[in-house]
């Protein structure tokens, strides 16, 4: 669920196929996105998932997978 949350989040910030996402896609070096971007993800994050995620920690999402294991981690039950 929360990695289909983040696949359809990103398939409408960046317009990629949802088909070439997966969890080891990088944020930056394979879907080019800036820190505005990140900063936009994190927001569409925080309202889909109802949490707050800090400047340190979104700066260590690398990958896909890490947003998802971060929110599993933390906030999902």
């Amino acid at each position: 669920m929360v990695f289909t949350t983040i696949k359809n989040i990103l398939c409408k910030k960046i317009n990629v196929e949802e088909i070439k996402l997966l969890p080891e896609t990088r944020l930056k070096e394979d879907l080019g996105l800036d820190s505005f971007d990140a900063v936009e993800l994190v927001i569409d994050l925080e309202k889909s998932f109802n949490l707050k995620i800090s400047d340190e920690t979104m700066q260590q999402f690398k990958t896909i997978k890490d947003v998802v294991y971060y929110i599993e981690k933390n906030y999902i039950n």
